[in-house]
């Protein structure tokens, strides 16, 4: 009697497969647990079903080490990144008057205070180029001040300014 599946059938459903297993066990621990870890998780599982994918590849296929990889990513996105369940992230940024937008719609900060849900990138620019960013994670109902969001506009300026500095002195 034949097998239902072929071993590269099989490799190639396992290479798919695992990662999104693992990543749905994962599911109900995400509020808990930091998503470094999560990915650690996720890393030995890959590392286990790139086992079996070696042997497969051993043979001469290599589609189910790639098939493993990207699965992983891709499940990692859907279940254990905000927005959960969605390819895509929310851009969410500070603008030079002190507000932030969200997907380009400015944020009512004082009447909503930050959003919790997402990271504020404070962008550094410098000499007219980008420089690097300042990721900010809202505390739970803070409502900082327009003078205070501004003075962290400033704060991000003064660092742009000096990694422009350390860039022109550098040999």
């Amino acid at each position: 009697m034949e097998p239902p599946f072929s071993r590269e059938q099989f490799t190639v459903g396992a290479a798919v497969a695992a990662p999104l297993v693992v990543t749905v066990a994962l599911v109900p621990f995400r509020d808990r647990i930091a998503n470094t870890n999560a990915v650690l998780v996720l890393v030995l599982v890959l590392v286990l079903v790139l086992l079996v994918v070696a042997v497969a590849a051993w043979s001469g296929r290599r589609p189910p080490g790639v098939l493993s990889a990207v699965s992983a990513g891709v499940w990692f996105d859907l279940f254990l990144t905000k927005p959960y369940q969605r390819l895509t992230t929310r851009r969410t940024s500070r603008r030079p008057d002190g507000e932030v937008e969200i997907d380009g719609a400015v944020c009512d900060i004082a009447h909503f205070g930050l959003p919790t849900e997402h990271d504020i990138d404070l962008l550094l620019f410098g000499e007219g180029g980008y420089r690097g960013r300042f990721v900010l994670t809202a505390a739970l109902g803070a409502h900082p001040s327009l003078a205070q969001r501004l003075a962290a506009i400033a704060l991000a300026d003064y660092v742009a300014g000096t990694l422009s500095e350390s860039r022109r002195d550098a040999p």
